[in-house]
C-alpha cells in the first residue's frame, strides 16, 4: 500500500480494493488528528470499481481522513488516468464517491502524468446548480445527495423554488428526495408498479436520515480545520442472481455476509438497498466531547460513551422529552425492518444484524476488524428488497 516517489510517501488506492484493504490503509495514513503542513505525501486513487459492499464509502472515508490531516498540502493523483479528457464533470473519477471527496477536500487532484489538474471549483459547480446536488442521471444503481461546505451548504434540490425557506421546507424536500430516490432504485416499483410509501419503521428511519443530515450540517462542518468538506446521502441497489453472489461482496465483514446468508431460505435472486449517509467533520464522540452536555464527560471510557450517546438521551436540548432519542428511535426502525446497520467514526466500527427478532439494539464492535481512526461520522443501513 505504500510506496516511495520522487521523495514523497505514495499511498494507494486500486480498482479492486477490498474492505480489508481500505482498513488496513487507514492503519498507515498519518494520523489525522495530528496534521503535518511540511509532509509531502501523496495519496492515488483508482475510479473505484469493485462490487464489494462499502468499498466506495471506506474509499471516499480514506480520501477524506488523508486531506484532513494533509491540509493545504493534500495531492490526490487520478491512479491510471493519464490526461483529463472533456467534459470532466462526467468523468468516471469525479462520479465516484472517493473522486467526488478528493475533488472537494484535495488541494489538487491531478492526472497520472504531466499532462493536467482538474478545475475542482468547475465540477463543485456544476454539481451545486446544474445537477442541484444530485450527483447522477437518471438510471443506474446509486443516488447521491451532495453538499459541499462552504460554497453550497443545502444542497439547491432541498431548496425549492420560493424565495423564502426555512427548515421545515428543507425537511419536507429531503423527504421528498428520499422517496424519489427509492422510486428510482427499488425493484417493487419496476416490477409491481408499488409506490415507496413514507410511512411506519421506514418513515422512522427516513426522518433518522434527516437528523443526521441536519446534524452534519450544524456539525459536522464546524471545527478548527479551515478545510473545505463534503456530506453525501447516497441510495444504492445492490443486485445478484442468488444470495452466495451477493454473499461473496461481503467478505470482508462478516457480520454483514452472515445477514445476506439468512435473508432468504431458498438460493433465488437477491437485491437489497443501501442507504449510506457521511461527514467529514470531527465525529459523533469528538463533537459530543466538546459540546456543553458531553465536555464533563471527558474521563469516560470511549466506547462506553458511544454506545451510551447511540441509545441514551446524552444530546437532549431543553426539556423536550424527545430529544436526543433520534439515534435510538432509528435503531428501533432499522430493527423492525429486519435491516442491517453499520457505523464508522473515530476508532470505532459497529455493526448489528437485525435479522432476527430478538436481536439486541446495541450495536455491537466488529472485532475481526482493524479499528484507526477515521474522520468524520458513516453510517450504512442495509435493507431487503423483493425482486
Amino acid at each position: 500500500m505504500k510506496e516511495n516517489r520522487e521523495n514523497a510517501s505514495t499511498f494507494t488506492i486500486g480498482r479492486g480494493a477490498t474492505i480489508s484493504d481500505i482498513e488496513d490503509l487507514f492503519s498507515k495514513l498519518p494520523a489525522a488528528t495530528e496534521p503535518s503542513p511540511d509532509d509531502t505525501s501523496i495519496l492515488k486513487v483508482a475510479t473505484h470499481q469493485a462490487k464489494d459492499i462499502f468499498a466506495d464509502i471506506w474509499s471516499a472515508m480514506a480520501v477524506g481522513t488523508f486531506c484532513r490531516h494533509m491540509e493545504q498540502n493534500s495531492s490526490i493523483i487520478m491512479w491510471g488516468i493519464s490526461k483529463i479528457t472533456e467534459p470532466v464533470e462526467e468523468s468516471k473519477f469525479v462520479n465516484s464517491l472517493p473522486g467526488l471527496t478528493a475533488v472537494q477536500m484535495a488541494s489538487s487532484v491531478v492526472s497520472d502524468g504531466p499532462y493536467g489538474e482538474l478545475n475542482q471549483d468547475y465540477i463543485e459547480r456544476v454539481i451545486s446548480y446544474h445537477r442541484r446536488g444530485i450527483l447522477e442521471e437518471i438510471g443506474g444503481t446509486t443516488r447521491t445527495l451532495c453538499e459541499f461546505d462552504p460554497q453550497q451548504p443545502i444542497a439547491l434540490a432541498l431548496l425549492g423554488e420560493l424565495p423564502e425557506k426555512n427548515v421545515g421546507d428543507q425537511r419536507r424536500l429531503f423527504r421528498q428526495t428520499v422517496l424519489q430516490f427509492r422510486s428510482d432504485l427499488e425493484i417493487g416499483v419496476r416490477n409491481r408498479g408499488l409506490n415507496p410509501a413514507d410511512a411506519g419503521s421506514m418513515r422512522q428511519l427516513t426522518t433518522f436520515l434527516s437528523e443526521l443530515h441536519d446534524n452534519s450540517y450544524n456539525h459536522g462542518r464546524l471545527d478548527s480545520s479551515n478545510i473545505r468538506k463534503i456530506r453525501f446521502l447516497r441510495l444504492r441497489k445492490h443486485m445478484a442472481t442468488n444470495k452466495q453472489e451477493l454473499a461473496r461482496r461481503a467478505n470482508s465483514i462478516p457480520m454483514l455476509q452472515n445477514y445476506i446468508e439468512n435473508i432468504t431460505r431458498d438460493d433465488k435472486s437477491l437485491a437489497i438497498i443501501e442507504a449510506s449517509i457521511s461527514d467529514f467533520g470531527l465525529g459523533i464522540l469528538d463533537h459530543f466531547l466538546r459540546s456543553p452536555y458531553g465536555s464533563h464527560l471527558a474521563n469516560v471510557d470511549r466506547a462506553e460513551l458511544l454506545h451510551k450517546i447511540l441509545l441514551e438521551r446524552l444530546s437532549a436540548k431543553g426539556e423536550d422529552p424527545g430529544a436526543g432519542q433520534g439515534l435510538s428511535k432509528a435503531l428501533r426502525a432499522a430493527k423492525q425492518m429486519s435491516a442491517f446497520v453499520s457505523l464508522r467514526t473515530a476508532e470505532f466500527w459497529l455493526g448489528q444484524s437485525y435479522l432476527e427478532p430478538d436481536a439486541t439494539l446495541t450495536l455491537q464492535t466488529m472485532r475481526d476488524m482493524p479499528t484507526a481512526r477515521v474522520v468524520g461520522t458513516h453510517w450504512q443501513f442495509i435493507w431487503p428488497q423483493p425482486v
